[in-house]
């Protein structure tokens, strides 16, 4: 992977457009899960739900599903969507879920 090298210099603009005020610039992170254990997810994301969101019980259930029957994008968007980036805002943000791929067991990956 290429290391990005840029100026921050004062008044002058750098390749990815720190340095300036009249660009708007956008970068994408990308970020791969492996679920491993849905009833951990479903935990974590119910419990962010009420005590950091303020959600009531039944609103957790409206959105992430029981325990029993995840639904398991909104389980993570719920922990991993950003709340704020000090000098950013959040312009789009989604969860693609990828059917049928190997799993490492079944490409003789160590673990």
């Amino acid at each position: 992977m290429p290391v990005h090298e840029s100026s921050h210099a004062e008044g002058r603009k750098s390749e990815d457009g720190c340095g300036g005020s009249d660009l708007q610039a956008q970068y994408k992170v990308n970020l791969t899960l492996v679920l491993n254990d849905p009833a951990v997810l479903w935990s974590a994301a119910a419990t962010k739900g009420i005590k950091v969101m303020g959600m009531a019980i039944n609103d957790v259930l409206d959105i992430i599903g029981p325990r029993e029957k995840p639904v398991l994008a909104q389980c993570i968007s719920i922990l991993i969507r950003p709340d704020s980036i000090p000098g950013c805002s959040v312009d789009d943000f989604w969860i693609d879920f990828i059917p049928d791929l190997p799993t490492r067991a079944d490409l003789g990956a160590p673990r």
